[in-house]
């Protein structure tokens, strides 16, 4: 496996070297990295629609709640809105649950999913590879290239 000498020198060269783009620019780079990782995360969650399932009174399933946000300083974030009020359900498939009732009683341990988890590791290079180019395509546009 390679490895990367020196990394968090590196992390504070490109800070630098980032902190001078505009908003537009910081947000064109995430929204790429963001167009690699969010088609697979939404599979996985789309995984959990059931189409036999009758309604039973909530406006929306929770694979239909998940949003993108881009925030002011061009960062962008991926989760479950709050109007949907459904991110609880979410943590609990990802992260599993110890299932019990009011009796008590011995009930199992129900084990995590954990998509969240899964899709940064899968995704984890094709999201590199897409904001190194999508910074390198602005660095061009700043010199002329």
């Amino acid at each position: 496996m390679s490895e990367i000498l020196n990394e968090n020198n590196f992390d504070r060269a490109i800070d630098e070297i980032s902190k001078s783009w505009t908003m537009q620019e910081r947000t064109f780079v995430n929204n790429t990295g963001m167009d690699a990782f969010y088609p697979v995360l939404k599979t996985k969650v789309d995984a959990h629609k059931d189409p036999t399932r009758k309604p039973v009174g909530y406006p929306e399933h929770m694979a239909d709640t998940l949003v993108k946000n881009v925030k002011k300083d061009g960062s962008i974030e991926v989760g479950f809105s709050k109007k949907g009020n459904k991110a609880y359900i979410a943590r609990f498939i990802n992260d599993g649950w110890q299932s019990h009732n009011q009796y008590g009683g011995p009930y199992k341990y129900i084990p995590g999913e954990h998509y969240w988890e899964s899709t940064e590791e899968e995704t984890h290079d094709a999201v590199i590879k897409a904001m190194t180019q999508a910074a390198k395509a602005v660095m061009d546009k700043r010199v002329g290239l």
